[in-house]
């Protein structure tokens, strides 16, 4: 198990509306339950007794190093992908954390420009100004391509 990047998944996913605080109640919990009681981090049992959402991003920050960045947003890709597919989300709130994820990651990533395009095509189609079934087959290929990372993180 590798808290810290578990930790950075959850925060990215609790940043754009992806994941809940009862998700990351779930995880903590699950840390906690997985692992030797002298290798919990004090923070993981914080994080299994939060109250408020907002207290949450700072205790994670206080798990993550800076590693693995670009894992973690495949992670969470591949998870939102997972949801589109089995149903939990339609395409327009796949379309909406795929917008917020835009604005989530640094300025000069190459996913920032891409996926602000492609979530911008599909608004755009659903206002009847362009092709939906195209704006859709061009997000779930970039769904596609990071399927396989839905299985580096298991939220509970």
């Amino acid at each position: 198990m590798d808290i810290e990047f578990e930790a950075k998944v959850c925060k990215i996913g609790l940043t754009i509306g992806f994941l809940s605080r009862a998700n990351i109640v779930a995880w903590a919990d699950n840390v906690i339950d997985l692992l030797e009681v002298k290798d919990i981090p004090e923070t993981v049992f914080d994080l299994s007794m939060v109250r408020k959402e907002e207290d949450i991003p700072y205790l994670l920050s206080k798990l993550i190093t800076d590693k693995e960045e670009e894992k973690s947003l495949q992670t969470i890709v591949g998870m939102i992908n997972f949801s589109y597919k089995s149903k939990q989300y339609t395409l327009y709130e796949t379309c909406e954390l795929l917008y917020r994820l835009s604005t989530y990651v640094d300025f000069e990533h190459e996913w920032r420009s891409f996926l602000y395009a492609i979530t911008g095509n599909l608004e755009l189609a659903l206002d009847g100004y362009g092709d939906v079934d195209s704006s859709r087959k061009e997000i779930e290929m970039f769904l596609a391509k990071h399927e396989e990372y839905s299985a580096l993180f298991d939220l509970v």
